[in-house]
């Protein structure tokens, strides 16, 4: 993983995502994903099993990944410029090609 600067160390330990930093590596068992695929119903947003239907819930993510689901939201919008936000919080100049109106591309964060 690259390097991650203090500063947004200290945003995501203040969110409560820090233990998500020290995860190296997730072993993706690929026929369990092959299945889950299979079985996913894009109309109902579930799962169809042999035992009934099911979907993944917020508690589930909960559970897996220890995040918290209380608290002050992570996700906002503010209203001036997008380039300026970055330079204040991050201490970063976000170059023109990951800005999209708004909007700022991930692969940049």
């Amino acid at each position: 993983m690259d390097q991650i600067d203090n500063r947004v160390k200290n945003i995501i330990n203040l969110a409560g995502f820090g233990h998500i930093i020290n995860i190296v590596k997730v072993d993706i068992n690929q026929h369990l994903v092959s299945e889950l695929v299979e079985r996913w119903r894009i109309k109902t947003q579930t799962f169809h099993f042999p035992h009934g239907e099911t979907t993944i819930t917020l508690q589930d993510v909960v559970l897996q990944l220890g995040l918290k689901i209380d608290g002050s939201l992570v996700t906002g919008f503010i209203t001036g410029d997008v380039r300026v936000a970055c330079q204040t919080l991050l201490g970063k100049t976000l170059p023109d090609k990951y800005v999209k109106g708004k909007m700022i591309y991930l692969t940049w964060l």
